[in-house]
């Protein structure tokens, strides 16, 4: 095998090569997110205690009945360390795009604040259920930042909506949603 050079600061675990019900595939998509303050204090991304207590105190703020979903990271890579190595991937870029179509003059007001230069501290999504496996939630924990806002199609057979994208640096975490955060 190669000698590399020692840059792996991470140990690999074991990788799970059935599913958890063998006929069963898990669906995709959040109809409900969870964006998270900066400087917010999370010591257990499933804890619905701590997640109300950050709502309840205007440092979390839930989104339901909307529409998400984000695609593969984009790598971002250094130069070789080393004259016959390779490009190493430093950290991941993540894009979610958010659609929802609840407009409404609140919503708006929220939307325009959310798209004008504020960023949060973290962003939680709620998979879709699949019949038959634990309900799962995933966690960016890192600066995120959104882009977007109204969509006003030009005819009567779309929705007026706000559309989004948010964008962060970093590692999508997957953890089972045991207390409902998302139920």
């Amino acid at each position: 095998m190669a000698n590399c050079a020692g840059y792996n600061c991470q140990s690999l675990e074991t990788w799970e090569s059935t599913l958890d019900n063998c006929a069963t595939y898990r669906a995709g998509g959040s109809s409900s997110i969870i964006l998270i303050a900066c400087g917010a204090t999370l010591t257990d991304p499933t804890s619905l205690t701590e997640i109300d207590a950050l709502i309840a105190g205007g440092e979390a703020w839930r989104m339901e009945n909307v529409k998400v979903g984000f695609s593969p990271q984009s790598p971002e890579t250094v130069a070789p360390v080393t004259s016959c190595g390779t490009e190493r991937v430093i950290s991941n870029t993540y894009s979610a795009t958010i659609f929802a179509s609840q407009v409404s003059t609140s919503n708006a007001t929220f939307i325009n604040s959310l798209t004008s230069g504020y960023v949060t501290g973290g962003l939680m999504f709620g998979v879709c259920e699949t019949d038959g496996l634990t309900d799962l939630l995933l966690f960016a924990d890192a600066e995120i930042s959104y882009q977007g806002g109204l969509v006003l199609p030009d005819t009567n057979s779309d929705v007026i909506r706000f559309e989004m994208t948010a964008t962060w640096k970093g590692d999508v975490q997957v953890y089972e949603d045991t207390e409902g955060i998302f139920a």
